[in-house]
């Protein structure tokens, strides 16, 4: 698995992780709340879906700026 690879798997994760906690939390909620919530829940699972695709090479270059960014952090 390459660099690149291994932080969006991490970025991945992280993302789910609070998707899953974003969706126990709103089953908690009234249905007036949830329904209020339901953009916000389509566009955590849009986002997080697009990790799953490559968009003509865009992840590409997502992956090279997530690279430089983080070995400039580092």
């Amino acid at each position: 698995m390459t660099k690149n690879e291994i932080l969006n798997q991490k970025v991945w994760e992280k993302m789910q992780a609070e998707l899953d906690r974003f969706i126990k939390e709103l089953k908690t909620k009234s249905p007036d709340e949830i329904i209020e919530s339901a953009y916000e829940l389509t566009y955590k699972e849009d986002i997080l879906q697009s990790f799953n695709f490559d968009y003509g090479g865009l992840l590409l270059i997502i992956n090279k700026l997530m690279s430089d960014y983080f070995d400039y952090k580092i």
